[in-house]
């Protein structure tokens, strides 16, 4: 693997977790509520665009769980 493409993986995880962290601090202070989205929304077509958001996903969803240090 070039080192590129680690970088590009590392970007695309750090783009990910921005817009996560951006959710779920646009709620203000109603926060959580029914009517706020509370993660990604959309089919699997619209989030996985490609294997390495599918990859991106995965790694950051073992993070969470613990299964990678």
């Amino acid at each position: 693997m070039k080192i590129e493409e680690i970088y590009t993986r590392k970007k695309l995880r750090q783009a990910k977790l921005k817009q996560l962290y951006d959710l779920y601090f646009s709620g203000g202070p109603e926060w959580p509520s029914k009517t706020k989205v509370m993660g990604f929304t959309g089919t699997k077509k619209q989030l996985y665009i490609d294997n390495e958001h599918h990859k991106a996903y995965r790694y950051l969803f073992a993070r969470q769980m613990g299964l990678i240090t």
